[in-house]
């Protein structure tokens, strides 16, 4: 299955002129489980799955993506669709989500689509006939055939909600040669041109990026940033075509979550965070944590679903390769992340000190 990078932006404008408004559709279920083991699954399915263009005339497969439901990927025992725990519990729920947003978006030609029926003992869907199956191990499959425009697959977890976003993909160049690295857009909130966000949204993102999250809506409209740590941060945002800008393009649904985000933003005191364009647009959790000792508030500051990540980011500048299929999907999609070579008399005293401050708030607060 090909995935997307950004090609040349005459390249991109040309392609822009000739194809017509990018459209969307969208789906979100919810997660009613709240074991840790269900939402690791799910997190790891969502990981397989975002970012992946299908082309028209492509074929697409829910399991060649996802891969096989072991232990040895990651995945944990939770209890499926039909009230049964088995590992990789709470996959199917994922490709259910996508399931819906295809319904929305039409010209899609089934090849394997099984749905639980009257086994369905899950409440993430109201009906057992929208509930799909999916078993790696006895080749239950969630394929299809794209037969109409291209689109690009978008899912993400926010809190206990799954969400996927199917994004019109004839903007976007399909480089089928070469060995250039995947690329995905960084957007904060890639629903907030779309879809209301809620104040659960928004506290579910570190306070020191409510700022950059409420200027991404009129970045995407070319909005020229005159103070530097915005514009320092969206010209390293593949997406970002400073110029051109009119409030009229804005629409009711982006008014809405600028101004939710602003008064929360007045209501906290939430102030943005400095931003270094040689790491912070990489993709660094913290970006200063191999030369700057972190604080608790540091990483009270993030998410705790985000607290392992940040303390195994300080092995991955290393070139550490991770066994954990969580981790090892995550850094491979970051383009700082060269593996192989690593040895722990790399890490500086600073670095050391940052892994066991996490690795015990981890353990304080029960984060696994």
């Amino acid at each position: 299955m090909k995935r997307t990078i950004r090609t040349l932006a005459l390249v991109l404008a040309l392609v822009l002129t000739a194809c017509p408004a990018a459209m969307a559709v969208s789906a979100n279920t919810y997660i009613y489980d709240s074991t840790s083991a269900l939402r690791n699954n799910i997190d790891l399915a969502i990981m397989a799955l975002d970012g992946i263009t299908v082309w028209s005339d492509d074929t697409f497969s829910f399991n060649d993506l996802v891969g096989p439901r072991t232990a040895a990927n990651g995945f944990e025992k939770a209890v499926n669709g039909r009230g049964v725990t088995v590992v990789g519990g709470g996959v199917s729920q994922v490709a259910t989500t996508l399931y819906l947003a295809l319904k929305k978006r039409g010209d899609i030609a089934y090849i394997d689509k099984q749905v639980y029926g009257s086994r369905f003992t899950g409440d993430y869907v109201s009906s057992g006939s929208d509930a799909i199956v999916t078993d790696y191990k006895n080749d239950i499959d969630f394929s299809f055939i794209n037969e109409g425009d291209s689109f690009t697959i978008e899912m993400w977890r926010s809190g206990s909600t799954v969400y996927c976003s199917l994004e019109d993909a004839d903007d976007w160049y399909d480089w089928d040669e070469g060995d250039w690295d995947d690329y995905a857009d960084s957007y904060i909130f890639p629903q907030s041109s779309y879809a209301y966000l809620s104040r659960s949204d928004i506290l579910s993102i570190p306070m020191s990026m409510w700022g950059y999250a409420r200027n991404e809506i009129y970045a995407r409209h070319g909005y020229v940033f005159n103070t530097a740590r915005y514009a320092a941060y969206f010209e390293n945002q593949d997406w970002y075509y400073p110029g051109g800008f009119d409030t009229s393009d804005l629409n009711e649904v982006e008014w809405y979550n600028m101004e939710l985000i602003k008064s929360m933003e007045e209501e906290y005191g939430a102030t943005p965070g400095d931003y270094s364009p040689s790491t912070s647009g990489s993709g660094y959790i913290f970006p200063n944590s191999s030369w700057k000792k972190l604080t608790r508030s540091d990483i009270l500051s993030i998410p705790t679903s985000q607290w392992g990540y940040a303390r195994n980011e300080i092995y991955a500048r290393h070139g550490y390769e991770f066994s954990t299929a969580k981790y090892r999907n995550y850094f491979n999609k970051k383009s700082w992340y060269y593996p192989g070579g690593f040895s722990t008399s790399d890490l500086n005293e600073v670095e050391w000190y940052n892994m066991e401050l996490i690795k015990s708030m981890e353990e304080e607060y029960g984060v696994d």
